[in-house]
């Protein structure tokens, strides 16, 4: 009887262990797609930025673009504070101006690139992928297709593709 009851509590311990992890994932998938969007595109940004020139080259500031439809539309300032922590300076795409050639700056003049997020593609429940376009002036454009997986710390990036340039 003892060694029943052993097994049976072994048994009720694992399935709650089993269930306590499920919903802790499961919690990550309910978040709305907007949520989920936020969180890739800081993901993809965060892994990106190293590939473009900073501060010590010219480009320090950076305008992000959510261009779902293809017109660049203002971030949520809550978004753009996460970025706080960086070197190169993080601001709205409406804070921009372009020069005679097309260079990206801001209004007093320093150089910077544009990222453009345009969506998040659902690859089943654990993977994602985005596209990205960063603008630096007229000719001066890369294009990424960017593959995600969700994992028990968040989402990482598993693979860039660089589909154009300019």
């Amino acid at each position: 009887m003892r060694r029943v009851f052993a097994y049976l509590s072994l048994v009720v311990f694992i399935a709650l262990g089993i269930l306590a992890y499920e919903k802790r994932h499961a919690m990550r998938l309910l978040k709305s797609h907007q949520a989920i969007k936020e969180d890739v595109f800081e993901v993809v940004i965060r892994d990106l930025l190293p590939e473009i020139p900073g501060k010590e080259s010219g480009r320090g500031v950076i305008f992000l673009s959510f261009a779902e439809d293809g017109n660049d539309h203002d971030p949520p300032d809550d978004f753009i504070a996460r970025f706080r922590n960086l070197l190169v300076e993080i601001r709205k795409v409406s804070l921009h101006v372009k020069d005679e050639f097309g260079t990206v700056k801001d209004k007093q003049g320093q150089i910077g690139a544009i990222i453009r997020l345009y969506d998040v593609d659902k690859q089943g429940f654990f993977k994602r992928t985005a596209r990205v376009r960063f603008y630096f002036w007229a000719w001066g454009q890369e294009s990424y297709l960017v593959h995600l997986e969700l994992t028990n710390t968040g989402w990482k990036v598993t693979n860039v593709n660089l589909t154009s340039i300019t």
